[in-house]
């Protein structure tokens, strides 16, 4: 069970800085799933017994080119991503990636736990 949970999460410095954010050792799948479990990718959330009650509010936050141009500039080597109201991880893998949904040619960022 370990490889899939693992299989979650970022890699590589990805992980490590995202570690060093929640003050956990990388090493440590449970200890970051604890941290970053609302945002994995993949078809299910991970929330402890405090959080199974939080209503998340799910939408999306229209995006410029512009706006996206300049998030992606000034996320490079940051492992989350702001959207709207939240600061998110990024999706899992040792590449930095943002998120966007593209509908009728206008961008989206999710917000709460919108894919």
């Amino acid at each position: 069970m370990f490889a899939f949970f693992d299989g979650l999460l970022p890699e590589g410095i990805i992980r490590r800085k995202i570690a060093d954010m929640a003050h956990v050792p990388y090493t440590s799948t449970i200890q970051l799933l604890a941290s970053y479990g609302a945002d994995v990718a993949g078809v299910l959330t991970i929330l402890d017994e405090d959080g199974a009650d939080t209503p998340i509010i799910n939408g999306y936050e229209e995006l410029s080119s512009e706006e996206i141009q300049r998030r992606i500039i000034a996320k490079t080597g940051m492992p989350l991503i702001y959207g709207g109201k939240k600061v998110k991880l990024s999706p899992a893998g040792a590449e930095n990636k943002i998120p966007v949904l593209c509908k009728d040619g206008r961008f989206y960022l999710p917000t709460g736990s919108s894919p």
